[in-house]
């Protein structure tokens, strides 16, 4: 009977050891603020400057808050940083191709390319789309079709308080 107390003192220490190491983690991964982004800056100046917006707006499809964090512009693409945050670990995922950019003369911005990283609780990522060329644009408009659910987020362009 000795033996068995033992073992089950070493499996619950075990236990609690892996949930700590899951919640420093998940900890991390939520609340860090960088995520390599520099990085990723650094590579987008490789196509020319990079205009960097801070939109920080947000929407509600289906119990899940879809944010559009920043917005950079290099003379060959627009790249979206977008956050998906779940409100059902066990609901659909966010389909890239829903996200649609049109700029302010109606025309659509074909996506390129995306790439994300997912976890239980939402996806976090980047949003690749044709750049505006030589247009002027007064701003750029999201809009999020999938099936029934239609939503639109106007981007401002050009105020120097969301521009750095």
């Amino acid at each position: 009977m000795r033996q068995l107390t033992k073992l089950a003192t070493v499996v619950r220490r075990m236990i609690i050891v892996l949930a700590g190491i899951m919640l420093v983690m998940w900890a991390v991964d939520r609340y860090w603020p960088d995520k390599g982004i520099k990085e990723y800056i650094r590579l987008l100046e490789k196509d020319g400057p990079v205009t960097h917006y801070d939109v920080d707006r947000s929407f509600k499809i289906d119990g899940d808050t879809i944010i559009v964090k920043t917005m950079y512009i290099t003379p060959t693409q627009v790249v979206i940083h977008y956050k998906d945050i779940k409100g059902d670990v066990g609901g659909w995922s966010l389909s890239n191709n829903a996200l649609k950019l049109f700029d302010s003369k109606g025309k659509e911005l074909m996506q390129r390319s995306s790439s994300a990283h997912s976890s239980p609780w939402g996806d976090e990522g980047f949003l690749h789309y044709e750049g505006l060329g030589n247009t002027i644009n007064s701003s750029l408009t999201i809009r999020f079709e999938l099936f029934d659910r239609n939503f639109e987020l106007a981007l401002p362009l050009g105020k120097e308080d969301d521009r750095r």
